[in-house]
């Protein structure tokens, strides 16, 4: 029989603790490679929850993990089978557990992920125009807006934003990074390119014309021609009556 503990599932390279509960399931054959369904599983799922990655990205960067921890621990003492005759079921997972955290597999698990993440992730900044527009829609605070209007507008920003980068010398992926603060490159650190920045300052700007179109249109102002009912500022001013007019008639009594 194999059972495997829960182990620590990794999510935007952050290592989650052992969890007390425990999940198993049965499995014919020997070693950790019987586990790999389960990993595989379980790695997609922390992926995915936490980064919009599309579908193969999140599949291609969890098998690559899957495959390494299974590398590992099939190098290890700890065992995914047992024998019901010779053990139990909970002393299995306790022995497990333990072994697991004697080999430090929760620090591997996050090296493995850390190189999964740089050596399979392309260098693309349309894989995190997903990622782009989350973290913008959180971030927007425009008073008198319906959240549909935010996630529209978080999508055009997201959108110009990719386009804006994707041609720079600035890309999303750090090959080089030593710790999983590093892997990917922020907007911000891209934009200390102060020409870069203001490029794209110009372009994100564009996705508040319709947001602004429609508090014209609440007003009654053609957004088309707003200073079409507008006096012109340079219009000649009504001619004031001469100090020598003459009086109007009266009528007589």
């Amino acid at each position: 029989v194999g059972v495997l503990v829960a182990v620590g599932a990794v999510a935007w390279l952050r290592v989650f603790a052992p969890s007390i509960q425990v999940a198993y399931e049965s499995a014919s054959g020997s070693g950790w490679d019987d586990a790999r369904g389960e990993l595989n599983t379980t790695f997609r799922k922390a992926i995915s929850s936490e980064v919009a990655f599309d579908e193969a990205t999140v599949d291609l960067v969890a098998r690559c993990v899957s495959d390494r921890a299974i590398t590992f621990l099939n190098g290890t003492d700890c065992r995914y089978h047992f024998n019901e005759a010779l053990t139990s079921m909970d002393d299995h997972l306790k022995s497990q557990e333990a072994c697991l955290d004697k080999v430090g597999y929760v620090k591997k698990e996050e090296e493995f992920t850390l190189a999964c993440f740089k050596e399979k992730l392309p260098d693309d900044w349309k894989v995190l125009r997903g990622v782009l527009a989350k973290a913008i829609a959180g971030e927007l605070d425009l008073e008198g807006t319906t959240e549909a209007q935010r996630k529209q507008i978080a999508g055009c920003m997201a959108g110009k934003t990719v386009e804006v980068l994707q041609p720079s010398k600035c890309r999303p992926i750090n090959r080089e990074a030593v710790d999983a603060s590093g892997v990917f490159n922020s907007l911000d650190t891209c934009l200390e390119d102060a020409e870069l920045k203001q490029k794209w300052e110009g372009e994100v700007q564009t996705c508040m014309l319709p947001l602004m179109q429609e508090a014209l249109k609440a007003a009654g102002i053609d957004p088309d021609n707003p200073t079409a009912d507008a006096p012109a500022d340079d219009a000649p001013a009504p001619d004031a009556p001469a100090d020598d007019a003459p009086e109007p008639p009266v009528d007589p009594e």
